[in-house]
């Protein structure tokens, strides 16, 4: 990461160079070329001045290569005629060449613009920076008909000048490139330097090292703040996450040692933690392979994790589970996450063996005395009505006899109401 942000910042601080280079040098470039024309039109425009042209055009000729011939003499010399600047004289009806430093044909001049404004009898003065030479044209009228003297330069000597411009510079471009990876590697190393540092510490505080604090050599005011700051993140994480072990401690503590069985269910319906009591409730090996839905219906119990986490009047609810001879009572509750999100289903069993015993006990009670108690009961009142018509004479055993018929009677009544109560219990899911 650090090797990567170091070539970051040269790469950054090459192509910063390279970028100012090249709009400096470009700027230069075109300032020295624009220089280079303004100082030759200057100076064609002070050469062919208002007094020359006054003089060219008075003069008594008997040649019609005159205007020529007087170019030729010390106004060449002030046109700085050479080489790469060259001059003619030509005749405007024909473009017939009549003097100058260099051979050219007729057709020659017609590309240049200024000689052909120099025809119509205006100064061709026009510049153009891009054009790969310069020009001037002056028409001047002679007792031969109208004359253009054509000026052209070549540029050789601002060609030279630039291509010296351009050595220099991309030699200066390269001490400039080495100077900027110098620098950057310099100024990437004070960066990296720290952040390394930083690094370690962080990765010192991920394995569970908050003691000790950290000190950073050389550091800038920045990193120092910074610096602190893990210091002091370190410390808080401490007492933050040994809060946590404790609370966490207390929490598996009570779970483990609750008799009723705790199972947390994720919304995928894996179990993600389950108390040893409810291990010993299921008494399945390896229950954490086993899912909400398949769990439940291997016991019975009638529900799906679907329903209850989509299902607003479903959300928590109470069923009967068993698992062979044993019998539990399972609460459900959806819980929430951090971020009041739906994060899973809580199932609490309680184990009612015991109680499901004692009431099938009692039913089984209740419905064997139930019957027991018909038959002796038919037989007190048979003997009770016998009896009474034996002694229908005796006021008293009348009397006697009567309230046991009326006693057998309720008892009767009591055992009817008992047996369709067992009826109903037994008819109950």
């Amino acid at each position: 990461m650090f090797k990567s942000l170091q070539w970051k910042l040269v790469t950054a601080f090459v192509l910063l160079v390279l970028v100012v280079s090249t709009i400096a040098g470009t700027f230069l470039c075109l300032r020295t070329t624009q220089y280079y024309q303004d100082a030759f039109y200057a100076q064609m425009s002070d050469t062919f001045n208002h007094n020359l042209l006054t003089r060219i055009e008075a003069a008594e000729a008997t040649e019609k290569t005159y205007v020529a011939e007087l170019i030729s003499g010390s106004v060449a010399t002030r046109l700085g005629v050479d080489d790469g600047r060259l001059y003619y004289v030509v005749a405007a009806e024909d473009s017939t060449v009549l003097g100058g430093n260099s051979f050219a044909t007729s057709g020659f001049f017609m590309e240049s613009k200024n000689f052909v404004i120099a025809l119509s009898g205006s100064v061709g003065n026009i510049s153009d920076i891009t054009a790969p030479y310069m020009d001037y044209a002056v028409p001047v009228e002679t007792p031969f008909g109208r004359q253009i003297i054509y000026v052209r330069d070549t540029k050789t000597e601002l060609n030279g000048v630039l291509y010296h411009f351009i050595e220099s510079f991309i030699q200066t471009v390269i001490i400039g490139v080495l100077a900027a990876i110098l620098a950057a590697l310099l100024f990437s190393r004070a960066i990296t330097t720290p952040l390394l540092s930083l690094t370690k510490r962080a990765r010192r505080i991920s394995e569970g090292e908050f003691d000790s604090r950290f000190e950073i050599p050389s550091a800038s005011t920045e990193v120092e703040k910074l610096n602190e700051a893990f210091n002091d993140m370190s410390l808080k994480l401490k007492g933050t996450l040994s809060d946590i072990s404790t609370e966490k401690n207390k929490i598996e503590a009570i779970l483990q040692n609750m008799t009723d069985g705790v199972v947390a269910f994720g919304t995928d319906g894996k179990i993600i933690h389950i108390n040893s009591t409810a291990r010993k409730m299921f008494g399945i090996k390896n229950i954490e392979k086993y899912r909400f839905d398949k769990l439940f219906s291997m016991l019975g119990a009638n529900v799906l994790i679907g329903d209850l986490l989509y299902l607003d009047n479903v959300r928590s609810c109470e069923r009967i589970a068993t698992k062979g001879e044993n019998s539990f009572k399972v609460n459900f509750a959806v819980f929430d996450d951090e971020r009041n999100k739906t994060g899973g289903v809580l199932a609490v069993l309680h184990d009612i063996t015991k109680q499901q015993k004692l009431e099938n006990s009692r039913r089984e009670f209740v419905a064997n005395v139930s019957h027991e108690l018909r038959t002796p009961l038919t037989t007190v009142k048979s003997y009770a009505e016998t009896i009474l018509d034996v002694v229908k004479d005796n006021k008293t055993a009348v009397t006697f006899t009567n309230t046991i018929l009326n006693e057998t009677d309720r008892m009767t009544r009591l055992v009817k109401d008992l047996l369709v109560l067992s009826s109903l219990e037994n008819q109950a899911p």
